[in-house]
C-alpha cells in the first residue's frame, strides 16, 4: 500500500515588543510551530528558521512542536500574533507574503 506524502507546514507567530503597543523594539521575536516531532517536521522547521533568519533583520526565532506549544501555552502567555503559514509546497510564496506583512503588522 502506497504511503501518502505529507506536506510539511509551520505556523509563524510574532510576539514581544515588536508586536505590542510599545514600538521601541530592536529585534523581531518570532515563533515557529511545527506539526510533529518526527525528523521531517523538525527538519522543515529548521529550514524555515534559517530562511526567516536570512530575510528578517534582527530576528530571534524560537521553534516548538505543536505538542510542546500546547503543553507550555507559549502563544497565550506571550500574546503572540499569528503571522501566517509556510507550506513546503509553497515555501517561497508563503515566505514572501509573511515578510511583506511584517512591517504592516508591527505598526498596528
Amino acid at each position: 500500500k502506497a504511503r501518502l506524502a505529507v506536506t510539511q507546514s509551520v505556523i509563524v507567530y510574532g510576539y514581544g515588543s515588536s508586536f505590542g503597543e510599545t514600538f521601541m523594539a530592536n529585534d523581531v521575536d518570532l515563533l515557529i510551530v511545527h506539526q510533529g516531532t518526527d525528523t521531517e517536521s523538525c527538519q522543515f522547521a529548521i529550514d524555515c528558521k534559517r530562511r526567516l533568519a536570512e530575510s528578517v533583520t534582527h530576528a530571534h526565532i524560537t521553534m516548538l512542536s505543536d505538542s510542546e506549544e500546547k503543553h507550555c501555552r507559549f502563544i497565550k502567555a506571550a500574546r503572540a500574533v499569528c503571522l501566517g503559514r509556510i507550506r513546503e509546497d509553497g515555501f517561497d510564496g508563503d515566505l514572501a507574503a509573511l515578510n511583506a506583512s511584517l512591517p504592516k503588522l508591527r505598526r498596528q
